[in-house]
């Protein structure tokens, strides 16, 4: 069976590391490339490195991560309820009044107990631009497509091509 460094010297050297979708091999990749005969100042300094590429790494994801939750909540109305590790009692409380059919609190998403703004899913349609060819979901997709710049860039050719046209009849 093969080591761990073997698996991973082999990764590097076939150039696998964009297949391995875990957080943490490619900030880590570096610093498992070193050799034995590497000084350990430059095997710590290159550790503290990764180390630091894994935390932005991590922050970036979970930033992503929220994003991503705050928007599909908002759209689509689902409920999310915010975890705190440091208050595990909450956590419980919300567990017990969802078992047993007590109130449940308002849901929040952040840290910062900011309420979500709940979006009815009955008044949800599917919009097509037929200037674009796309079609979006609700009218906050909408309204932030018609206001994008590629939407108006193919307004402003799709009108200019009109204006030719008549020109030339």
């Amino acid at each position: 069976m093969a080591s761990h460094r073997q698996l991973v010297g082999l990764a590097l050297r076939q150039q696998h590391v964009a297949n391995i979708l875990v957080i943490g091999f490619k900030e880590f990749s570096p610093y498992f490339a070193l050799d034995g005969s590497c000084p350990d100042e430059l095997r710590q300094q290159v550790l503290t490195d990764c180390v630091q590429r894994l935390k932005t790494a991590t922050r970036h994801y979970a930033r992503q991560q929220q994003a991503w939750i705050r928007r599909f909540t908002q759209q689509c109305g689902i409920q999310v309820y915010a975890a705190s590790v440091t208050d595990p009692d909450g956590s419980c409380a919300l567990v017990h009044a969802f078992l047993y059919d007590l109130p449940i609190p308002t849901p929040t998403l952040s840290s910062h107990d900011t309420a979500l703004t709940h979006v009815d899913i009955d008044s949800w349609q599917r919009l097509v631009c037929d200037v674009c060819n796309r079609t979006l979901n609700g009218t906050v997709e909408w309204t932030c497509h018609l206001k994008s710049r590629a939407h108006r860039k193919r307004q402003a050719k799709l009108r200019r091509l009109q204006q030719h046209d008549t020109e030339q009849r």
